[in-house]
């Protein structure tokens, strides 16, 4: 039950993050769940020819409530975001790299100039890191999960193949 809840929760802040409303998506009240599958829209009409395939724009039902098509209203927050995103998602990584060098040297002091520079503005991540991830074997190895972490991050939404960047040409 608790994973069900989860899941709805989910999903509703992911529409209201990209300004659908979760009206449109809930099914009406006293329908038995087992006839929800009555409810899924018809598949679109599909045209193929031997190259390429085509979705007939006119066979896709859209929600009635929605106001705005996703594509339309993505194009007003993407650009904004993907600004944001992508900056600091490099500044991180590049912060984390450097993290992972000075915890190579252990007798640079991180509370002294130019080390505490990008000690202190990492350490709060690092700390909850290590309280889930211990150092493994004396090596700390909570600066490496973050740098990882970061560049899937900055893989998934700002690449070349990422969604925002998906979203952006669209």
């Amino acid at each position: 039950m608790r994973l069900v809840i989860l899941c709805h929760g989910i999903i509703f802040t992911l529409l209201a993050f990209v300004g659908l409303p979760a009206q449109a998506f809930i099914p009406p009240k006293g329908l038995p769940r087992s006839s929800y599958h009555q409810l899924a829209p018809p598949a679109p009409r599909i045209a193929s020819s031997s190259l390429r395939m085509t979705i007939d724009p006119s066979s896709i039902p859209l929600a009635e409530n929605t106001g705005t098509v996703l594509l339309l209203a993505a194009s007003s927050w993407v650009s904004p975001a993907k600004a944001v995103i992508e900056p600091l998602l490099d500044l991180g990584g590049v912060a984390f790299l450097v993290r992972i060098v000075l915890s190579w040297y252990p007798q640079v002091d991180l509370n002294k100039l130019p080390a505490n520079l990008i000690a202190w503005p990492t350490e709060p991540f690092l700390s909850v890191t290590r309280l889930v991830v211990p150092p493994a074997f004396g090596v700390d190895i909570s600066p490496i999960i973050w740098f990882a972490f970061l560049n899937f991050l900055r893989e998934i939404l700002v690449s070349d193949q990422g969604i925002l960047t998906l979203l952006q040409q669209k």
